[in-house]
């Protein structure tokens, strides 16, 4: 279940890329805000998106929060928040 709404979020990421690069050669700036996620996996696999270091140069910010459930397992959620150009895109 957690691989399934990762791979749709990257779809959806995809989606907003191809509709920017579509519109103008500008790449997505992606600033990654996460603790337990495969930072360097999604860096070297999103290579059609800028990843930036600096909240202050992102277009899209994205936050992956991880949980415990009830039964041992984890629940992720990944947040999408859109700035600059992507002001009010937001996928809570």
């Amino acid at each position: 279940m957690k691989l399934i709404k990762f791979l749709i979020s990257l779809i959806v990421l995809l989606l907003y890329s191809s509709i920017i690069n579509s519109q103008n050669d500008s790449k997505i700036n992606l600033y990654l805000k996460c603790d337990q996620c495969e930072r360097e996996y999604i860096i070297n696999e999103l290579n059609f998106i800028n990843h930036v270091r600096d909240i202050n140069y992102a277009n899209v910010i994205l936050m992956g929060i991880s949980e415990s459930t009830g039964n041992g397992g984890t629940k992720t959620r990944l947040i999408f928040e859109g700035r600059k150009n992507f002001q009010g895109m937001n996928e809570p």
